[in-house]
């Protein structure tokens, strides 16, 4: 996704700079990188075969850039229930009193009452249980 919002259709200009932007911040993660075992109980790829795909042959798939009409990107957070979160914290081992915690501090800092509020509110639900 980033890669086709940077690359864009291949005729804006700078493409091709971007595009070795883009390889050259990979090759420098790529050491942090480290390799996928196999999938476990619950994991997309323990459901469905897939066979994986490199950045060059993403590039080559010719992916949807920005045209004349698509030219805004909506990003939106995924939205569990209640229940959903639960059994995400459950599967992946999260603590989220932490992180409910550290969140309503950032808002705290940030000036965002009502988010702050919201993180309060969570960790006192989840003390609670």
């Amino acid at each position: 996704m980033l890669a086709t919002m940077l690359i864009a259709d291949g005729c804006a200009s700078g493409a091709d700079d971007r595009l070795a932007a883009i390889r050259a911040a990979m090759q420098k993660l790529r050491p942090l990188a480290t390799k996928l075992g196999p999938p476990r109980l619950g994991d997309w790829l323990a459901h469905h075969k897939e066979p994986g795909q490199t950045f060059e042959e993403y590039l080559a798939s010719n992916p949807t850039g920005l045209t004349k009409e698509r030219r805004t990107l909506y990003v939106q957070p995924l939205a569990c229930c209640p229940e959903c979160v639960a059994k995400l914290w459950w599967a992946t081992g999260a603590q989220p009193v932490p992180r409910y915690r550290t969140l309503a501090e950032f808002c705290k800092e940030q000036g965002l009452a009502p988010e702050q509020e919201f993180y309060e509110k969570c960790v006192v639900a989840l003390e609670k249980r």
